[in-house]
């Protein structure tokens, strides 16, 4: 099962790079939101040395991080369309790799045509340094594209600020932690960096500053009231997350 498994994948990628077929759906004139992450794989890679007592070849599970893609069309409300199949890929070739495949995608579905495009993601240096280089390849306009953090991240993150408060309760780190999420479904960056800003003191100063920094570079990416105001029903966090840890896998697959 597993020798077919990585034929399958080894073929099915070989036909996604030597094909240039256009997709049958087409994004002209729909909202497109993109997100990409990074996932936790296990690989069964062979081990040198004698077999089991059972004639079995033994192996190590080791751990690895996949570069997983999502592209999918939400309505005016912001749901997802059902109409649509989003597409869903993967690679262990790196950031790199992930984006080239990225392009592909967007590519063949003609990405210039749709109205608005989305992109959301973590705060991670590798995804977001590398969103201009894409759209400027895709020849995407300014008005067309738009950049969220995805906002569990955020949230997570001022969770590990109020963690830093060791002389804080429970339930004083709880309700802070709620307080900033509100304002930053309401808008308010500014306020939360400034409340976060007024914690750097004590101990773990230089920890709460370093989450104060990360804010304040993603700032521009935390619009979430003017999207939701849009989009009433969209959702502000990306949608790769669920399926990113997987226990064993073929190195290189061709798609989920």
């Amino acid at each position: 099962m597993r020798t077919i498994a990585y034929r399958y994948a080894a073929r099915a990628r070989l036909v996604q790079q030597v094909e240039r077929t256009t997709f049958a759906d087409t994004v002209a004139g729909r909202r497109v939101v993109i997100s990409s992450d990074g996932g936790r794989l296990r690989l069964r890679e062979p081990k040198r040395g004698p077999k089991t007592k059972k004639g079995r070849r033994r192996y190590t599970g080791a751990w690895r991080e996949p570069k997983v893609l999502i592209v999918y069309v939400v309505d005016a409300e912001g749901q997802r369309e059902s109409r649509f199949a989003p597409f869903i890929d993967a690679t262990l070739k790196g950031p790199d790799a992930v984006f080239a495949l990225l392009r592909t995608y967007l590519q063949r579905l003609e990405i210039t045509q749709a109205d608005q495009v989305l992109f959301i993601a973590d705060g991670a240096p590798w995804i977001w340094k590398r969103v201009p280089l894409l759209v400027h390849a895709l020849g995407l306009t300014v008005a067309q594209v738009h950049e969220l953090l995805d906002f569990y991240h955020a949230v997570q993150r001022l969770g590990q600020v109020a963690a830093l408060r060791t002389d804080w309760s429970a339930k004083a780190r709880t309700r802070w932690r709620t307080q900033q999420r509100h304002l930053l479904l309401q808008g308010e960056v500014e306020q939360v960096i400034a409340a976060v800003q007024a914690l750097c003191r004590g101990r773990n100063s230089k920890a709460i500053r370093a989450q104060r920094s990360y804010f304040i570079k993603n700032q521009s990416r935390m619009a979430y009231a003017k999207l939701l105001g849009v989009c009433p029903r969209i959702s502000v966090s990306g949608s790769v997350h669920p399926g990113l840890t997987c226990r064993f896998a073929c190195p290189d697959g061709a798609g989920f």
